[in-house]
């Protein structure tokens, strides 16, 4: 199946496919969509999680929670 991207997009494929570690343009967008599946189920958990807790009347730092994510999502990235 063809899909059409912008140059600018595929040029953006094309250098994250050479640094690697994937070995084709497939590769690195199933990747993508993966992470991107994943982290969509994380936020979802978590806001879950946090209703629940407000329902129970236990609230947390919304700094220390974007925190945390920022650092799940660093860590993400470095795994790349």
């Amino acid at each position: 199946m063809p899909i059409n991207v912008s140059k600018e997009f595929e040029d953006q494929i094309r250098e994250r496919v050479a640094r690697g570690p994937y070995q084709s343009a497939e590769e690195f967008l199933r990747n993508s969509i993966d992470r991107a599946d994943e982290y969509r189920a994380q936020i979802r958990a978590a806001v879950e999680e946090g209703t629940a807790q407000a329902r129970r009347g236990e609230f947390s730092d919304g700094e220390a929670f974007l925190d945390r994510l920022d650092a799940d999502l660093a860590k993400s990235e470095r795994e790349e």
